[in-house]
């Protein structure tokens, strides 16, 4: 009998294990490929301290990049590329034994008032497998505007504020502070731009956030234009009702005159203006 019982035992732990092995997907194992046998004194990551670089035009064109070595202990040299000709990256940047890293500089050819955009990353035969190897950049370089904007909506004037404009003929007010009975905050930036017409355009923007009273922190966003703003309470609305057509600009004074709808998507606050918010160029 106990015989027996070991055999029954047996074969159900072969059924077992058959049927287990029967649900097991077969691969093939792939093992992680090495940077083209370079040892890792001779491979390297990159780090970057923003991804969007903006340049008044008469700033020096150049940008950095942090190119860092996973292994110090012997010298090497590392290749990087650029996938815009604009864009200059040395041929090869050559380490010490003990260098970790090295700040590169990387000089670019822009026109004035325009944007371009460039991938900079470590050469395929140096590239470090189990870090970023690539940094993608947009480079603004803008004209800058001295203005004053009258704010009916805040019942304010911001005296001699910074606009950037970058490319031509789309202007951005730099984020101003606030500080009034109603609102203690910082503002977004703004942007908008000309058409050949003269009429101004805008896409639906964060402004700000700001303590509404008893309400809490409350996110408020601005639109262009728009004849019944009751109808916008969620962002599909606004993105299939609102035009972006926020105004016109007036050569003869250098003013642009601006419509705004302000509102809070999660508050449920809205607020046309009654009067255009002005801001007149001062150069």
């Amino acid at each position: 009998m106990k015989k027996t019982y070991h055999t029954l035992r047996a074969i159900l732990l072969f059924v077992c294990v058959t049927l287990c092995a029967s649900c097991v997907e077969e691969y093939e194992y792939e093992p992680a490929t090495l940077t083209a046998g370079k040892p890792e004194t001779e491979q390297a990551f990159l780090l970057t301290n923003s991804n969007v670089i903006y340049l008044e035009n008469s700033m020096p064109q150049t940008l950095e990049v942090n190119v860092v070595r996973p292994d110090k202990s012997a010298a090497g040299s590392i290749k990087l590329v650029s996938d815009n000709d604009k864009f200059k990256v040395p041929q090869s940047i050559d380490f010490k034994a003990g260098e970790k890293s090295k700040l590169v500089k990387i000089n670019f050819d822009m026109k004035p008032t325009t944007s371009e955009q460039v991938t900079i990353k470590v050469a395929d035969e140096n590239a470090y497998n189990y870090a970023s190897t690539k940094v993608n950049i947009t480079v603004n370089r803008y004209t800058k505007h001295s203005a004053n904007w009258q704010s009916w909506f805040y019942g304010y004037t911001f005296e001699d504020i910074e606009i950037m404009e970058c490319p031509k003929d789309m202007f951005t007010i730099r984020g101003q502070h606030f500080k009034a009975e109603w609102i203690d905050s910082d503002l977004g930036n703004i942007t908008f731009w000309k058409d050949e017409k003269g009429l101004l355009h805008m896409k639906p923007q964060y402004i700000h956030r700001q303590n509404w009273k008893d309400a809490g922190l409350k996110d408020f966003w601005i639109v262009g234009l728009f004849g019944d703003s009751e109808q916008l309470w969620k962002k599909a609305d606004i993105d299939a009702l609102t035009k972006d057509e926020c105004g016109k600009y007036h050569p003869e004074d250098d003013t642009f005159e601006l419509w705004f709808h302000w509102y809070s998507p999660d508050f449920g606050w809205w607020v046309n203006n009654q009067n255009p918010e002005w801001i007149a160029l001062l150069d």
